[in-house]
């Protein structure tokens, strides 16, 4: 299992090198699922900022349109097994519906987060596991056509407008902290009122 947390570590080039093996085959295998994907949070701010992944990151997150991809869930699983992943899928604690699908394999760790269209137009929400978490949101103009960036040379999706998505999900995005993560914007990207306010002033 990654360490994650505090017992979170400097991953070592060997391992990073394997992370990027490995995402490259998931890259591949939601390609041919014919959805639309993109990276976020950690993985997205590696990709832009250090054109690799955070040494101190941990896990790598990708989203998806969960009307895009319920409909392959099963196909998606089945070929991340295929790949060697360990794979769960996960039902948010409330609703009981799918929020993310959990992938495994010795040094990368990561989910795709299914973000459903919410009864706000401009914006998305990803479901949380624990009521305590929080619903997660970002606005809809950061799923159009995905920008690109790349992680060890190989090319991966990125949010739309990226700059203004790590502007709305991060503080500081372009200065690593100790860590070597950027502070977590915990008001609008986890309170729906405080994103939708935002969202008429800030996109």
């Amino acid at each position: 299992m990654v360490k994650r947390g505090p017992e979170a570590r400097i991953f070592t080039e060997e391992e990073r090198e394997q992370k990027g093996i490995y995402l490259a085959q998931i890259r591949n295998a939601l390609n041919k699922q014919g959805i639309w994907w993109q990276l976020v949070l950690g993985a997205a701010l590696g990709a832009v900022r250090e054109g690799d992944f955070i040494v101190y990151d941990y896990d790598v997150d990708i989203a998806v349109k969960a009307e895009e991809a319920l409909p392959v869930k099963k196909q998606i699983v089945k070929s991340l097994k295929k790949l060697g992943f360990e794979v769960k899928v996960v039902q948010a604690e409330v609703t009981g519906e799918d929020t993310l699908i959990h992938f495994e394999q010795e040094p990368l760790f990561g989910h795709i987060l299914l973000y459903y269209k919410s009864e706000n137009k401009g914006l998305r929400q990803q479901k949380p596991v624990k009521e305590a978490f929080g619903t997660a949101w970002l606005p809809e103009i950061f799923f159009a056509s995905p920008g690109q960036a790349r992680i060890r040379g190989q090319k991966y999706p990125v949010p739309a407008e990226v700059v203004k998505y790590l502007e709305w999900q991060y503080r500081d995005w372009k200065t690593p902290t100790n860590t070597g993560v950027a502070g977590f914007r915990n008001d609008r990207a986890r309170n729906e009122e405080l994103a939708v306010k935002d969202l008429k002033t800030f996109i």
